[in-house]
């Protein structure tokens, strides 16, 4: 009985062994293979001037669990920090450097608000605008800089309701204060653009100028595409001429309520790599 006993004690023993040397070699494994994936440098997503918010918004993908940060960022031979909160006595409370939009299983998106305090400084921006993007850890990186300008005053458009959805569906609501003519309607960040004019689809492109008559009803349904940062918007451009024939374009800027996914991130890592 006892030499049975042992036998059979050994034999478990083995077993478990084997299951604890294939836990490891599975971790190691794992280990190894993450390795491989991380991301020597971030990537960058979006780099957006909102003139409107005075504010410029950086998104990048990085590493979920070593996340690249960024220090400051150089346009035009200005530099600009990341956004911090103060309390009262003038201490730092907060600050926006860390802000993680969306966590990944390997990856992660961060986004960074930046100041830029354009009243104070002499800037001009141009399609062709670049920024240096300084990090912690010594990374420098030169990307474009996209502008968004102001809305313009406008008397043709009075607004009836606006509303939106998480999945970045929206709808915007206007009446017309005056006769007017739609000339042109370009848009930018939307899957999906529809307008009606008093219940009456409008065919887009538009080949020819479409006369509205005041107190007419003009709605606008859209799908954004996926958003980069939570202020990330959609822009879309109605071109009139007004009462007295003079044109105007008219912007509006919805925001995407559309983040992406870990699959999304991960997949767009992948197809990085290849270009």
């Amino acid at each position: 009985m006892y030499t049975y006993y042992y036998r059979k004690e050994d034999t478990t023993m083995k077993k478990l062994y084997f299951i604890l040397a294939g836990i490891f070699i599975i971790r190691l494994g794992s280990i190894v293979y993450l390795e491989t994936q991380q991301l020597e440098e971030p990537i960058i997503l979006a780099q957006d001037i909102h003139v409107d918010s005075d504010m410029l918004y950086i998104s990048y993908i990085t590493n979920r669990l070593q996340p690249h940060e960024i220090s400051n960022v150089i346009i035009n031979g200005h530099h600009f920090y990341p956004y911090q909160e103060t309390n009262f006595n003038g201490f730092i409370s907060s600050s926006n450097q860390s802000s993680e939009y969306v966590s990944g299983r390997m990856y992660s998106i961060h986004t960074v608000t930046f100041p830029l305090h354009l009243m104070e400084k002499d800037l001009n921006f141009s399609d062709l605008t670049t920024s240096t993007i300084q990090f912690n850890d010594g990374i420098q990186l030169e990307e474009k800089v996209t502008v968004t300008n102001s809305s313009v005053e406008q008397t043709i458009l009075k607004s009836n309701f606006s509303s939106s959805s998480n999945d970045g569906t929206g709808k915007d609501s206007y009446t017309t204060e005056q006769d007017a003519v739609l000339t042109n309607v370009t848009f930018d960040e939307l899957e999906e653009l529809a307008i009606e004019i008093n219940r009456e689809p409008v065919d887009l492109p538009i080949h020819a100028p479409i006369s509205i008559p005041v107190n007419s009803l003009i709605e606008i349904n859209y799908k954004s595409k996926i958003g980069y940062y939570a202020h990330d918007r959609s822009k879309i451009v109605l071109s009139f001429l007004d009462e007295n024939k003079v044109p105007i374009d008219i912007s509006f800027f919805e925001f995407k309520n559309n983040p992406p996914t870990s699959e999304w991130i991960d997949q767009y890592v992948k197809e990085r790599a290849k270009k």
